[in-house]
């Protein structure tokens, strides 16, 4: 069983433990998490639930080569891509967890590095891209497509044949109708009803959801 550690100590890297946790308990994943990087000294040498603070991105330098799978447990697309690209340059390879209680088809596929959380149902057909968050008691419907880097946060409704484009961030509660594409970079306001495509690098918000901002330069430059 691979030894894996979560990147962040926040409260998204803590529920990110406890889908861990719970799958080893289950026998539901081949990763064993030994604690926390993050790149907030103060944080060094605690603990976070019951959990090491081993050290920021020198503790991944120090062990480079050792057979250490990384979960990024960040839920900011721009802040989780930043991090994926210096881990990489690293030469780690990233891990998925998807939480016991997820309910998902065996006609849908998820990328590496994707994270699943508590109740959430992914259907039939559907693809999940690479570093994916998709957060407490999404719903996915069948055929939907998201790209890589995107943030589903809890409670938000993909009906069938959507399309989330790379990095989006959908806030909590959201819903999404049929066949609906979300572009890259976009940002969806927490409970929006979208009922039109999005623009990518925009801002949408609202029942029904319309363009609050645009940013052309795309919010995703490092």
């Amino acid at each position: 069983m691979p030894d894996a550690v979560i990147f962040g100590t926040g409260g998204h890297a803590r529920e990110v433990l406890d889908s861990c946790l719970a799958a080893e308990a289950e026998d539901a994943t081949d990763l064993h998490v030994i604690g926390f990087i993050d790149d907030d000294a103060s944080s060094h040498g605690s603990n976070v639930s019951d959990q090491p603070v081993l050290g920021g991105t020198d503790w991944l330098r120090a062990n480079a080569g050792r057979d250490v799978r990384v979960l990024v447990g960040v839920g900011s697309p721009v802040a989780h891509r930043q991090i994926v690209l210096r881990v990489a340059g690293m030469g780690f390879l990233f891990g998925s967890i998807t939480h016991p209680s997820v309910e998902v088809s065996p006609f849908a596929e998820i990328g590496d590095g994707a994270i699943i959380s508590v109740n959430a149902l992914v259907m039939t057909g559907s693809h999940i891209g690479r570093h994916v968050n998709v957060n407490t008691g999404v719903s996915i419907a069948h055929d939907v497509v998201i790209d890589d880097f995107a943030n589903l946060a809890p409670r938000v409704a993909l009906a069938g044949n959507v399309h989330v484009g790379t990095g989006s961030d959908i806030g909590i509660g959201a819903s999404i109708v049929q066949g609906i594409t979300i572009g890259e970079w976009a940002v969806v306001g927490a409970g929006a009803v979208v009922i039109n495509d999005v623009p990518a690098n925009s801002i949408v918000a609202g029942v029904p959801a319309t363009i609050k901002k645009r940013n052309e330069s795309g919010w995703h430059e490092i």
